[in-house]
């Protein structure tokens, strides 16, 4: 587990992220993001899981039916929860910030 922030804890539910990306992916930017030990819990399907502060983000990532361009070009699609369990929400809303930019691709 990869530990962040310190603060007292708060109930949030979980937020839910409909993403643009493979498995593959996914466990690649979770690595670059958490460490190695999330990028194999990812790559494997398993949760991850993260320590935050007193507590925990279990991020989930389930395969959903991709997005086709006029039948030329498909693209592969995620479900990507991230589900927090006491943790305040300053630590919570740091790590969405980081993971949103783990997650950022270039484009043109």
């Amino acid at each position: 587990m990869t530990q962040f922030g310190s603060e007292s804890m708060t109930a949030s539910p979980p937020i839910e992220k409909v993403m643009t990306l493979s498995q593959s992916e996914y466990a690649k930017s979770i690595t670059a993001f958490a460490g190695q030990q999330a990028g194999q819990a990812a790559a494997t399907g398993e949760p991850v899981v993260l320590v935050v502060g007193n507590g925990q983000a279990v991020i989930t990532f389930a395969k959903i039916d991709g997005f086709s361009f006029s039948g030329l070009v498909e693209l592969p699609r995620a479900r990507v929860v991230i589900d927090f369990k006491d943790v305040c929400k300053a630590d919570a809303d740091d790590l969405l910030r980081r993971f949103d930019i783990a997650f950022q691709r270039g484009g043109g």
